[in-house]
């Protein structure tokens, strides 16, 4: 069976494994991405190495010559090479192997059959958004306390104190007290006054505390008051907040890599 539909896709059902090779090639030239529904057994060397044998799974290789491969079940991907990897496609002995080859890395995956096999031109060059929550916000701040300012060091989140519960609280560089509020929206003149009653019941023994708020943006009255009330404001938006989480976990993150002016 082949499907086509002006050279922007191709697909075909049950093909022979001689067919695959020349639309694997065709796919690759164009920088189209690729999808292969066969059954194979899976090779990797690199920073570890892992053997799969064969089963049924999904292939496949994006226009930026990434590759993922998954099983039936779950969302991860049971192996994959980042982009920039090089493509090569084998045939010989009945069995069609793909490989990537990226930075010393290996991966072969050999089909000894293909129920199905397209590609595709896509276009996407929408840009990507995810906003966090301030719970998030308040993760993304123990991740990486510099956001707040060189030397700042979290201690504690929803500490509890005589007015209420302290979104964060630290110490600055000079080791003095920091109270810090956490809000995903536009500081308002009530944030202001909530911050203020927890500084303010810790004052009394400890004249050198500090209060922070912490938003993307802070209405004028909020501002005013601030300066009224000795307390201060740091701009931190969800976006950023969301790229530290995200780097994080990929175990990306340096100071470098972040722009702190994106706060």
């Amino acid at each position: 069976m082949l499907a086509e539909c002006m050279g922007r896709f191709k697909l075909e059902v049950n093909p022979s494994l001689d067919r695959c090779g020349e639309i694997i090639h065709e796919a690759l030239s164009n920088k189209a991405v690729l999808i292969i529904v066969g059954n194979c057994i899976i090779d990797y060397n690199g920073r570890a190495s892992s053997k799969i044998g064969f089963g049924e799974r999904i292939l496949i290789v994006k226009s930026d010559s990434s590759v993922i491969i998954h099983r039936p079940r779950g969302i991860k991907p049971v192996n994959w090479q980042p982009s920039g990897s090089i493509i090569k496609c084998e045939y010989g002995r009945n069995i069609l192997k793909i490989s990537s080859y990226f930075k010393g890395e290996v991966l072969n995956v050999a089909f000894k059959n293909i129920v199905l096999i397209s590609f595709m031109k896509l276009e996407d060059e929408a840009e990507f958004s995810m906003y966090a929550t301030e719970e998030d916000m308040k993760k993304a701040i123990f991740m990486n306390p510099n956001i707040i300012e060189r030397g700042f060091i979290p201690i504690t989140d929803e500490k509890h104190v005589s007015s209420g519960f302290i979104d964060i609280y630290g110490k600055d560089s000079k080791g003095n007290t920091v109270v810090i509020e956490v809000k995903k929206d536009m500081a308002l003149k009530d944030d202001v006054i909530q911050l203020y009653r927890y500084v303010e019941g810790m004052r009394k023994n400890n004249p050198s505390i500090r209060g922070i708020i912490v938003s993307p943006s802070i209405s004028s009255s909020a501002k005013h008051l601030l300066v009224k009330t000795n307390l201060e404001h740091v701009k931190l938006t969800p976006k950023i907040c969301s790229k530290i989480i995200h780097e994080a976990e990929r175990g990306k993150l340096t100071l470098d890599n972040l722009n702190i002016n994106d706060r």
